[in-house]
């Protein structure tokens, strides 16, 4: 397959819409493209989610997807397919199938197969230990961390400084923890394996978001929002950990702990007498993003420059080490 072949069949608009074969558009709205997919429920990847809803034919995610842009965003969509993964979806002849991504609860990647067998893939944002590889020809990945220095230590590492620093912040007094929403999540079941007896505090929405993956099977509980009648008791007893949106102005009291994928080649850094930083992200890094297109061994790498200003570096990166062809889009 050539590269202009390629740009016939797949193509990146500038509000993010990953376009296959003008049937559907990914984490964007395209008025060609009969078919929207939503990856996940973060912001920059459910934009124009009101056009899609006026105008596609069908909006298609993953059930737990489609229930937490419900909670975060009230958007109601009528026209709907709850998609579980690794089942197929047939429409015009095309095959579309949503594939697990590791990244927050719900997430998942898509994989096309056109009525002529070409196979096209879309990564979503991920990360890696947990994220399968795609057996495409054409493969859409992001760049988050694309540059050659963006590299965190091994997850265990981070995983087990995150337990560290709570074990000692807690005698001491409470813990508040900030992050985005589904790496919170993430973060609060290991949290409960790890101190089962510690009870969890959470703000409003933040709380809403555990219920609702509560619901599709995630192991959190003993949560309680900070402003119910249980929430003052606990929080008048100074031993809890608080969970809260990183850009949330309200100050926790105790430690503050930010779960940040910005911090390299350290699992922690301390930024204040009581604040401090963990590496923790629910994006592949550098070595991993080289890592995942290893093992889908695509003909073509299309990297995503719509969310990550790296990715005409890493485009670069991935054809001089890799031997790939890979471009970025837009250009």
């Amino acid at each position: 397959m050539t590269l202009k072949e390629t740009l016939n069949r797949v193509r990146i608009m500038p509000n993010g819409a990953i376009v296959m074969d003008n049937i559907l558009a990914c984490d964007g709205h395209s008025h060609n493209a009969i078919l929207r997919v939503i990856t996940h429920a973060h912001s920059d990847h459910i934009i124009d989610l009101s056009k899609s809803v006026r105008f596609c034919r069908y909006v298609i995610s993953t059930p737990v997807t489609f229930d937490l842009i419900t909670v975060l965003k009230g958007i109601k969509i009528r026209r709907k397919i709850g998609l579980s993964y690794d089942i197929p979806f047939n429409i015009n002849d095309y095959i579309i199938v949503l594939k697990r991504a590791r990244h927050i609860p719900g997430a998942a990647q898509v994989f096309l197969e056109s009525p002529d067998g070409i196979t096209i893939g879309y990564t979503g944002d991920f990360k890696l230990p947990g994220t399968p590889p795609l057996d495409v020809d054409i493969l859409v990945t992001e760049a988050t961390y694309g540059m050659p220095n963006y590299v965190r230590p091994p997850p265990e590492i981070i995983k087990q400084t995150l337990f560290d620093l709570v074990r000692r912040s807690l005698r001491v007094g409470p813990v508040t923890i900030l992050g985005y929403h589904g790496k919170l999540q993430e973060v609060m079941e290991l949290l409960r394996k790890e101190f089962p007896e510690v009870p969890f505090l959470a703000s409003k929405r933040v709380y809403l978001v555990s219920q609702v993956v509560r619901r599709h099977g995630m192991n959190i509980y003993d949560i309680w929002p900070l402003n119910s009648l249980e929430g003052r008791e606990i929080e008048a007893y100074g031993h809890y950990i608080f969970f809260d949106h990183i850009m949330s102005r309200r100050q926790g009291r105790g430690i503050r702990i930010y779960l940040s994928g910005w911090l390299f080649n350290k699992p922690m850094k301390k930024i204040a007498s009581k604040e401090y930083i963990v590496a923790f992200s629910d994006h592949a890094d550098f070595n991993q993003l080289l890592e995942y297109i290893t093992s889908c061994s695509p003909k073509i790498v299309i990297v995503d420059s719509t969310r990550s200003s790296c990715a005409p570096i890493f485009a670069k990166e991935v054809r001089k080490r890799l031997n790939l062809t890979a471009i970025s889009l837009p250009r």
